[in-house]
């Protein structure tokens, strides 16, 4: 029978037709959109999900189905991947955080694992354990924003207008978002480690729809990445006025790479490829920054002798 319905054999068992994972899926998100009709109007929500952007054109992402399912076709919810990247809505604000995953929470990098230090969850009728938490974060992400005045020193590039200096800590650029600082893992590392970079954003008005950053590693600041990382992990037409995200960069090092010091270096791009200018009380001083260097070693141990 299961040929003549068109159906594969794995969705029969025990004499009826089981339910298939991606079935299982879409009524989790069904839950999930009826939870966030009767939430999301009066607190800021946040929906984390790893299938946020379409992959082939033949699916379509969980933004979009959500879309379908919510009655409320217009609440202001922000789309975050939290693999990545977190969304800390409002300024830090008490929020709700969702999943379509269970056990969201412990999902998260762990770089950002303590804006959930106090999350109070939310059970969800019909969904796993840590699929909604509560947070409220505005003090310590106030404290934080401001300690980056000192510790996360930042420039111009090379090629500004104006030439090159020190840029200061927060730093706006096009696009309605101000770079908030930063914070770097470690800043020596050996080759073939990875290089931990945490930027923090804040949204002043409406972002351009479609925006991508990156992150070089520079020897030469005209040369190309010895390594890279690009990657946005909010949708940026999701975001509002006051939202702050926490971005997680890994930039991993060449195996030979050559010991010295090397520059770190960010910005965004807009759909087209074009950067976002970098905005120094209103006058453009280049497409990126310059953060703190990394030192690397040559990796070698203590020799035999």
């Amino acid at each position: 029978m299961w040929r003549r319905r068109g159906l594969r054999p794995t969705t029969w068992a025990r004499g009826r037709c089981a339910t298939t994972y991606s079935e299982r899926y879409h009524a989790n998100l069904g839950r999930l959109a009826v939870h966030l009709d009767a939430t999301a109007a009066d607190l800021p929500t946040t929906v984390c999900s790893p299938a946020l952007r379409r992959v082939n054109g033949t699916h379509l992402t969980d933004r979009q189905l959500l879309r379908y399912m919510l009655h409320q076709s217009a609440l202001p919810i922000r789309y975050t991947d939290c693999f990545s990247s977190v969304v800390l809505a409002a300024g830090g604000a008490r929020q709700q955080i969702t999943f379509t995953y269970g056990d969201g929470p412990a999902q998260v990098p762990e770089p950002l694992q303590s804006w959930f230090a106090r999350a109070e969850e939310t059970p969800i009728y019909g969904l796993p354990a840590g699929s909604a938490v509560v947070i409220e974060v505005a003090q310590p992400l106030g404290d934080l924003m401001g300690s980056f005045i000192t510790t996360a020193p930042a420039g111009y590039p090379p090629e500004a207008p104006g030439g090159p200096g020190p840029a200061s800590i927060p730093v706006r650029l096009g696009g309605n978002l101000t770079f908030e600082g930063y914070a770097v893992g470690a800043t020596e590392a050996q080759p073939g480690d990875a290089v931990e970079l945490v930027t923090y954003w804040r949204v002043d008005g409406p972002t351009p729809p479609d925006l991508n950053m990156f992150t070089h590693l520079l020897f030469d600041p005209d040369g190309s990445p010895v390594a890279q990382a690009d990657l946005l992990g909010p949708i940026a037409a999701t975001l509002r006025p006051s939202d702050i995200f926490a971005q997680v960069h890994y930039l991993s090092l060449p195996a030979r790479l050559l010991p010295d010091d090397y520059d770190l270096v960010i910005g965004v791009v807009n759909a087209s490829g074009g950067r976002l200018p970098v905005l120094d009380d209103g006058a453009e001083r280049g497409t990126r920054l310059f953060l703190q260097q990394i030192h690397v070693t040559d990796g070698g141990g203590e020799g035999d002798g």
